[in-house]
């Protein structure tokens, strides 16, 4: 109803203008007789700040009647009336600090050479360097056209056209963040947009309501008209520098020591008319008749808006539960801007709630070496999940798969992006390959101590022999060289075979160039003993020249693994002759290597899980099921190759022989 009573009051005065010697124009010049308050309560922090601050400093639109303006150097217009009556109750002057125009008085505010902006509209750019109080004045957004133009109920209808808004109002950002497409034109002020609407340079001009009726009654009254109203109960506010915190407590405290009865008495004196005493009585029943037209035809208008408002608003509500019902986090983001949250997303980032995280960019939440990526998969329509790492509220790094889609959502072009933390998995991951680092070390220590038996019993058969002889009187110098020869010999060897495991547990990353061949027979030579002891006959077709650039400890644990598996199946199959082949060719693009045994093969219904962690066809005393799964993760996460496996028959000496073939491929 409050709506219609402004409406009923603007149309009554505009057709009233048009007869002056019956109606005078809108009162701008008389103060409000604003009821006096009680004095309010501050607390004795908030009265020692008032003392310690001195004055506050106040910034203005020196350009927006009625709310305000700069008149014979005096603040002047309806947001006055409600700083005289704050004034009363403050201990310390309020200044004005005057300003050309908006857009100076926001650069004020954001240079801290003011402490409060009087009215301003609350928006997520500006809260990046403002609070605002409670809002104690409400307004709504208003298109103005040509008088000649149909009304308006929703914006989609006009948004191709050329719409003014004043630069720096919120008004740009409300209106792109609810209709993206619509196109508007940016001016310097409400006057000059109304004169390029009636110029038709433009087709419409939005701003609010209060403003452009009192500016179309002084100038555009034959001309232009309201044509739709729209973004209902904008709250108006003060806005105030983000360090001063006490200052948003003190004008809370104010506002809301305001009464009804003030708020209204205001309004009337800033948007009441008055008549003469002799005043034409058919003139005022056709208005009566043309308003009674117009509160019908906006009391339907309303209808329908409402019933909008409504139906988006279950809308929204449905799509929060169904975004709040995943295990992921849910991100919607508008060029790059977060717009909506879901609670796990809130809670993974470590906010406190979503309003935090709405107005973010993006590139907020990642770390700088991953926005790259970031900014390609964004092109990306339903891209392929991605690994990148993420920023907590705290600074802390964790890893995230994320997945993008782009979609529609209540007319904006949106992007829904799934993330999933990693943290725990990584971590998982990182104990698997320590367990399969271990378990292989195990097999490592086993190998050397068959390994050293044979020269440790040399060393110690040469050394008895020499002593003995030594005691008896009859030890000659060439039995003696003979003796040392062969422990110095043992000894070396024992060395390398430490030198071979050593190499193999070292952490070292860095990738080298190495060839293969000769790579093969020197690292696998910690395997002899373990495969002499099982008969197993282990034979090398590797081609000459094959040189890889990679990790080669990497690929020491592959084959140990893989050979291990080979020699257990043997043994547990009871083969005869037991074989093992390791064969490696190259082409222009690839370097194949095959590893294949004569064990009988893998059964068909468990060869495609070979590969998964804690699969194991072993007894549980014997395996862990770590093997195989850290051969594929390293192959084809470190080393960047691929490996499979299949069943594979061949002919060797004459028989045909069936086992498991592992094919691992490295590309150039």
């Amino acid at each position: 109803m409050k709506n219609i009573l402004i409406l009923f009051l603007f149309i009554y005065f505009l057709f009233a203008q048009g007869n002056s010697t019956n109606i005078e124009n809108m009162s701008m010049h008389e103060q409000p007789n604003i009821n006096k308050t009680n004095d309010i309560k501050f607390t004795d922090g908030e009265l020692k700040y008032l003392k310690e601050k001195k004055k506050i400093s106040m910034c203005i639109d020196p350009n927006a009647m009625p709310y305000e303006m700069i008149k014979d150097g005096e603040h002047y217009g309806m947001v006055s009336d409600y700083f005289k009556n704050f004034q009363k109750h403050l201990s310390i002057p309020i200044e004005i600090v005057k300003t050309k125009d908006w857009v100076e008085t926001l650069s004020f505010a954001r240079a801290k050479k003011c402490d409060i902006i009087s009215l301003a509209l609350k928006t997520p750019n500006r809260l990046s360097y403002l609070n605002f109080t409670k809002p104690y004045i409400k307004s709504s957004m208003s298109l103005a056209t040509k008088i000649n133009h149909p009304f308006v109920t929703n914006l989609n209808q006009v948004k191709h056209f050329k719409i003014g808004v004043i630069k720096g109002y919120a008004d740009y950002e409300l209106l792109k963040n609810k209709y993206p497409d619509i196109n508007l034109i940016k001016v310097n002020s409400l006057e000059e947009g109304l004169e390029l609407v009636n110029q038709e340079k433009i087709y419409g001009f939005m701003s609010s309501l209060i403003s452009m009726g009192h500016a179309i009654h002084k100038k555009y009254i034959d001309n232009l008209k309201i044509t739709g109203n729209f973004q209902e109960d904008l709250g108006l506010s003060i806005a105030i520098r983000k360090d001063s915190p006490q200052l948003l407590t003190l004008f809370n405290k104010l506002i809301e020591n305001i009464k009804e009865e003030e708020h209204q008495n205001i309004l009337n004196n800033w948007l009441s008319v008055k008549f003469e005493k002799n005043f034409n009585t058919s003139f005022l029943i056709k208005i009566a008749l043309f308003v009674l037209f117009g509160i019908i035809l906006f009391t339907y208008w309303q209808f329908l808006l409402k019933k909008q408002n409504r139906i988006l608003k279950e809308s929204h509500e449905d799509s929060e539960k169904l975004i709040n019902s995943t295990l992921e986090a849910i991100f919607v983001s508008v060029n790059g801007k977060i717009i909506n949250v879901n609670d796990v997303g809130v809670k993974l980032f470590g906010f406190d709630k979503k309003e935090d995280v709405i107005g973010l960019e993006v590139f907020d939440l990642v770390h700088k070496n991953d926005r790259h990526l970031v900014l390609e998969n964004l092109k990306i329509n339903n891209g392929n999940p991605y690994e990148i790492n993420t920023i907590k509220t705290d600074g802390t790094l964790f890893p995230v798969l994320i997945k993008g889609q782009n979609t529609t959502l209540f007319n904006k072009d949106v992007r829904i992006s799934a993330i999933v933390d990693l943290s725990e998995l990584k971590r998982k991951d990182n104990l698997i390959a320590q367990q399969s680092k271990m378990a292989a070390m195990g097999e490592m220590i086993g190998n050397i101590a068959h390994q050293w038996r044979q020269p440790l019993s040399v060393i110690s058969v040469a050394a008895s022999g020499v002593k003995f002889q030594k005691e008896m009187n009859i030890l000659d110098d060439e039995h003696f060289l003979q003796s040392m020869e062969g422990i110095i010999k043992s000894s070396a060897y024992l060395s390398q075979t430490i030198d071979d495991f050593k190499n193999f547990i070292s952490d070292n990353k860095k990738k080298n160039k190495f060839n293969l061949k000769i790579y093969v027979h020197k690292n696998l030579s910690i395997l002899e003993t373990m495969l002499k002891t099982n008969h197993i006959k282990l034979i090398i077709d590797i081609e000459d020249g094959i040189v890889l650039n990679n990790y080669e400890n990497e690929l020491t644990q592959v084959l140990i693994n893989i050979i291990t598996n080979s020699k257990d199946a043997l043994i547990e199959n009871q083969i005869g002759k037991k074989v093992i082949f390791i064969i490696a060719k190259s082409d222009q693009n690839s370097v194949l290597i095959s590893i294949k045994d004569n064990a009988g093969g893998i059964e068909e219904n468990i060869i495609t899980k070979v590969f998964d962690p804690y699969f194991t066809t072993k007894h549980k005393s014997q395996g862990t099921g770590l093997g195989l799964y850290m051969t594929n993760r390293i192959i084809d996460e470190s080393m960047n190759g691929n490996i499979e496996v299949k069943n594979t028959q061949y002919s060797y000496q004459d028989k045909i022989c069936t086992g498991a073939e592992f094919i691992i491929t490295f590309s150039y």
